[in-house]
């Protein structure tokens, strides 16, 4: 509502319901992660954003936010695997102690 014609009390009301169309924008039903997607699938997750970015269908900012929460998933899971690994050679080693 830019027109010189209508007061300040539309144009505010106006400005209120756009602020709060875009902020309630979001792609479905929030979901509950309970296990952490693998390495592979969260590549696939970042190269479809990619792709659906290029294309228009998500806005740049939508691109960015999913390529953030991706790379931040991708380090838990680099982490997770090297403790896993960690773990497995500590008992390897504790099972040789115990042997001699």
């Amino acid at each position: 509502m830019h027109s010189p014609f209508v007061d300040a009390e539309q144009r505010r009301a106006a400005s209120r319901k756009g602020g709060e169309t875009r902020r309630k924008r979001g792609f479905g039903p929030p979901s509950r992660v309970t296990k952490l997607p693998s390495a592979e699938t969260l590549t696939a997750v970042l190269v479809d954003a990619l792709s659906k970015v290029r294309s228009g269908m998500f806005p740049p900012k939508v691109g960015t936010a999913i390529a953030y929460m991706v790379n931040s998933a991708l380090k838990a899971v680099s982490i997770l695997e090297l403790e896993e690994r960690i773990k497995a050679l500590e008992q390897a080693a504790d099972s040789e102690k115990m042997k001699r």
